[in-house]
């Protein structure tokens, strides 16, 4: 997007100088993809943590530990006077 919008040589701009096959080009773009997420420490997935718990379904777990019966104003603490 940088070099599309701002017209800044980065990465298509040194695959085109490397090579013009475009069979080529793809396969050093996604070479430099995968050693790129690979030599991230933790991963691809950290940035992506709090995404991915707020869009994944209850586990088990927490599904079992919600009471059945119960409505959610019951749980708060009663009011003391």
């Amino acid at each position: 997007m940088i070099e599309h919008y701002f017209g800044e040589p980065l990465l298509a701009h040194a695959i085109k100088a490397m090579t013009a096959d475009p069979s080529l080009q793809i396969a050093i773009v996604y070479a430099v993809i995968q050693i790129g997420l690979g030599a991230r420490p933790g991963g691809p997935d950290r940035p992506l943590w709090p995404l991915i718990v707020l869009l994944s379904p209850p586990s088990a777990e927490d599904a079992l530990s919600t009471p059945k019966y119960l409505y959610a104003q019951a749980l708060d603490d009663p009011e003391t006077r």
